[in-house]
């Protein structure tokens, strides 16, 4: 279902949740997914880092690092990226402005 999914879309956002490192693990493979089946990287993606509402009383909940996860979105993966609140609607905009580029 979800190569067929990958297969008749034109770009993606794939979110993570801040607080747990292996959602972050998630989106490198359903990243290296539409990679395989789309047959190329020139694919648009935005990876979002999402809950960081949650790090305003607690900095230690973060397990994915900001500027490391940043870096290895848009150097190394050539991807926009962003970090976001869904539940206070922080950094919502800037997805769909990502996206249009």
């Amino acid at each position: 279902m979800r190569a067929l999914s990958i297969s008749s879309a034109d770009a993606f956002i794939l979110v993570y949740d801040v607080t747990d490192a292996t959602t972050f693990d998630e989106v490198r493979m359903i990243r290296d997914q539409i990679h395989e089946t789309k047959g190329t990287t020139a694919v648009p993606i935005v990876v979002v880092g999402n809950k960081i509402d949650l790090l305003l009383e607690n900095e230690d909940l973060r397990e994915v690092e900001y500027a490391t996860t940043e870096s290895v979105v848009t150097v190394d993966w050539e991807n926009g990226f962003v970090e976001v609140s869904a539940a206070r609607n922080e950094n919502i905009t800037q997805v769909s402005y990502i996206v249009k580029l």
